[in-house]
């Protein structure tokens, strides 16, 4: 399964949002060898194709399922940390 991300129709092309999505395209190609980054199967201007992810975000998990204890915030703390280190 895939996800294909891109630009809402009623926003318009801009300059602005060309480049926003190019540095991500270009961000998630050099970092998908990395466990903790998602991959990127293609981009082509104001789209981008990506594995569809089920699993949720963090910010989701934190708000709406809470972490429960200290030991799944450590865990959660060091999943993000390899995540921007790599």
């Amino acid at each position: 399964l895939s996800a294909k991300k891109c630009l809402r129709y009623d926003s318009g092309y801009s300059h602005r949002y060309y480049e926003m999505f190019r540095r991500e395209a270009v961000a998630m190609d050099r970092l998908q060898s990395s466990p903790y980054v998602g991959d990127i199967y293609g981009y082509c201007a104001l789209a981008g194709l990506y594995p569809l992810n089920l699993g949720g975000d963090l910010r989701r998990r934190a708000k709406y399922k809470k972490l429960r204890n200290s030991l799944e915030k450590l865990e959660a703390g060091i999943h993000v940390a390899r995540s921007v280190a790599d």
